[in-house]
């Protein structure tokens, strides 16, 4: 087999069909970087749990394993800020994980945020800064 299925005279290549699990705030800790490698979409209001809508990605850890991460208005937009609206420049980039003790819905809860790092210039780069 070519990893392939024959549907119809078609051939399909074979993907996953759910999506990789989501980032949890159990998982997460202050100080450790996550690296984008899905693209960035918003999700519209009505297929979120919130009524509002949201940005989510796929995030790499450092352990190699995925997430989905449906972000914060706060984080998506730092996001946004640093890495641009293209959906393409957001994939390779990196982010610094912040948990936070945050009242949510009249509840204290963690919230996990995110802080976009800075890339460096290729002279920043060559010179080791």
């Amino acid at each position: 087999m070519n990893g392939h299925i024959v549907a119809g005279g078609v051939n399909l290549a074979l993907r996953k069909l759910s999506q990789d699990p989501y980032l949890s705030v159990d998982e997460m800790q202050s100080g450790v970087e996550v690296t984008v490698v899905g693209k960035p979409i918003i999700v519209p209001a009505e297929q979120t749990k919130w009524g509002k809508a949201r940005g989510r990605v796929v995030v790499k850890l450092a352990n190699g394993e995925t997430r989905t991460w449906t972000m914060n208005n706060t984080t998506w937009d730092r996001c946004v800020d640093a890495f641009g609206s293209n959906p393409e420049g957001w994939l390779g980039r990196k982010l610094t994980i912040d948990v936070q003790m945050m009242s949510v819905r009249g509840e204290t809860k963690k919230v996990i945020f995110g802080a976009p790092v800075a890339q460096k210039t290729p002279a920043q780069q060559f010179s080791g800064f």
